[in-house]
């Protein structure tokens, strides 16, 4: 019953989503721009989440979802403690032609366990479920600086982290 559940999610998501957008060109995903030896689609952060390679700086973020509370966070540790100030991040969603749809994440309040301005966090069931359709690109756009730096938000399910399907 659960799976028919997210299935259904899935094809409201999708639904909606090709319902609300309106007919521009398709941009070609363009091939990665940097030249060494790791793969940053496995590794895992210490988060336990998906580490992201944030363009064009080569600097390095985590993200984590929580597929049952419909949370999704991205966490800057590593440039905030570098001195870099996170000032937005936006989660975008494109399918096919469509106006790829935007969403807001909002700063994670500090406490002894965060260094303050570093995680970004969204609660949207939409967004969560609508980054699991097929054919739906999904990307995270940080304003770090003053300057935009870019990730593809993407997945493996063929490994476990605790997050719950």
């Amino acid at each position: 019953m659960k799976r028919f559940s997210m299935v259904s999610m899935a094809m409201l998501a999708l639904l909606g989503f090709s319902l609300m957008g309106c007919d521009t060109k398709l941009v070609p995903k363009k091939a990665d721009s940097h030249d060494h030896a790791h793969e940053h689609g496995h590794e895992e952060g210490k988060h336990g989440g998906h580490m992201l390679h944030l363009e064009p700086t080569g600097d390095h973020a985590e993200w984590t979802h929580d597929d049952e509370k419909g949370i999704l966070s991205i966490y800057f540790e590593e440039l905030v403690a570098g001195g870099a100030k996170v000032e937005k991040v936006r989660v975008e969603l494109k399918l096919g032609k469509d106006e790829p749809k935007t969403y807001e994440l909002t700063p994670a309040a500090a406490d002894e366990h965060k260094i303050e301005g570093s995680i970004f966090s969204i609660t949207s069931p939409e967004l969560v479920t609508a980054m699991e359709v097929d054919g739906v690109k999904t990307s995270v756009v940080a304003t770090v600086d003053g300057k935009e730096l870019k990730a593809s938000l993407e997945h493996d399910h063929g490994h476990d982290h605790g997050h719950k399907h």
